[in-house]
């Protein structure tokens, strides 16, 4: 029996109450005596009104957001994840309501049953997704103009960042109001290990994460901080800074490599560190299923 057929027989679905992506457990015990939890991550979904994939774009490869993500929820629910997170640029590209509503129609198989949960990225709108999903999982923050959620979800806290500027501008920034409530929740709450989730890329790139170093700044010195999960590059790799891991994940919708691939990346965290294992849907698979262990920063 493989491990994700295994998986699939071991847990139980509990699903919850809210009106567009209900909250659920995967496991049929109580997740708060749990001493590790299962994520699953993606990002870059791009999912437009309408199926144009008989026609890609030019220099998108393996280029098709609605079947790619049928598989992919398919793959999750597998999994049996008790968290799922989405690393922005939900829509294609200038976040129309239409893309949202497509997107929620094939999200909801998987939102029946887990939690999943949103960061937005430079091809959202945040007036019209939330036209479509009336309410999400998580507790929303009071940062004015951003959208930040912190899922209830215990053993590691993952914080979901709004690096949303401009609607299809290829620049992220997370502003002094969110910078201000991130600094000011770290330092208020427990020594739980703490993994960022936001959509930008963390380079000095005029495309990236324009106040990462403001960021960095913040982060550093509060050793909770573990991880950063990010998106925007529609590629696959693992650095560190400071001996915070950050994690960019591929691409849903599509690659910009004929070599690259879409996926999405499980993760199996504990107190101690993560083990982050690669899902090839389409492309390249080299890495698929090959399994990094990374300890967190004492």
């Amino acid at each position: 029996m493989n491990r994700r057929i295994f998986l699939k027989k071991s847990a139980i679905a509990i699903p919850g109450g809210l009106i567009t992506i209900n909250i659920g457990s995967s496991f049929g015990q109580d997740i708060n005596k749990k001493k590790s939890i299962r994520w699953a991550f993606f990002a870059d979904t791009h999912i437009p009104a309408v199926d144009n994939s008989n026609t890609p774009p030019r220099g998108h490869y393996f280029y098709n957001p609605h079947e790619n993500l049928r598989k992919i929820v398919s793959e999750v629910l597998d999994a049996s994840p008790d968290g799922v997170a989405i690393a922005g640029d939900l829509a294609r590209l200038t976040g129309q309501v239409g893309d949202y509503t497509v997107l929620k129609k094939l999200l909801t198989p998987l939102s029946e049953k887990v939690p999943v949960f949103i960061s937005f990225g430079n091809h959202d709108h945040r007036g019209n997704f939330f036209e479509v999903f009336d309410e999400l999982p998580g507790k929303k923050q009071p940062v004015k103009g951003k959208c930040v959620v912190v899922p209830d979800i215990p053993v590691v806290r993952v914080i979901m960042l709004d690096s949303l500027f401009y609607t299809n501008k290829v620049a992220g920034l997370l502003g002094k109001a969110q910078r201000k409530w991130l600094a000011g929740y770290l330092d208020n709450n427990d020594n739980t290990p703490t993994i960022l989730c936001l959509h930008h890329t963390l380079s000095d790139s005029d495309s990236a994460l324009l106040d990462l170093p403001r960021l960095y700044d913040i982060i550093v010195p509060i050793r909770k901080v573990k991880a950063i999960v990010y998106g925007h590059s529609h590629g696959y790799k693992y650095s560190e800074f400071e001996g915070i891991h950050q994690i960019n994940l591929p691409a849903t919708g599509y690659s910009f490599n004929s070599k690259g691939w879409v996926g999405w990346v499980e993760a199996q965290l504990t107190a101690k560190g993560g083990d982050f294992t690669p899902h090839t849907t389409e492309g390249n698979r080299d890495k698929d299923g090959t399994t990094i262990k990374l300890t967190w920063r004492s």
